[in-house]
Parts: structure tokens; sequence; C-alpha cells
């Protein structure tokens, strides 16, 4: 069988890395400067910096998340592993 790999670059080193999703197949990077990345093994996604995409959703509700804002720490629900907090 053969295995392919890629190279990626993170702004910084890892801090984190998380796995979730029903089968486990979507994986968070954390990195050390407060970016997340995210990536669906199963469809062979490229790694997305989503720090950006969570500060537009944000923008949407009542939370504040303005430019400075970085990614403390993420965990995936004990109960649901689709539920990423």
């Amino acid at each position: 069988k053969k295995v392919g790999v890629k190279e990626v670059v993170f702004d910084s080193p890892v801090k984190d890395i998380q796995w979730a999703g029903k089968d486990f197949s979507t994986v968070f990077v954390q990195s050390t400067k407060g970016r997340l990345y995210m990536s669906n093994l199963e469809l062979s996604s490229p790694w997305q910096d989503i720090t950006d995409d969570l500060r537009v959703r944000a923008a949407s509700t009542a939370a504040t998340f303005d430019e400075g804002t970085v990614i403390d720490s993420v965990s995936v629900s004990p109960a649901d592993p689709k539920v990423v907090l």
C-alpha cells in the first residue's frame, strides 16, 4: 500500500492536537501563537487556518473577538465528539 506524505508549515510550533468528529477524522491543531488549523483526513482536505473564520462567526453573536484575540485552548466534548469547544 502506498502512503503519501505532505509537508505542512504552521505559523509556530504545535501546542495541541485534538481529534474530533463522528469517526475522529477531523483534526484541529493549535499553534503556540494561538492560531487554529483544521483538516479532515477522510476527505484529504488541506490544512486551513480557521482562526479568522472564528472571528467572523463571533461577530454575528454577542461575543467579542477582535483582531488581537487568539485561541487559548481547544477541547473535544467527551459527550459528543462532533462538538469542539
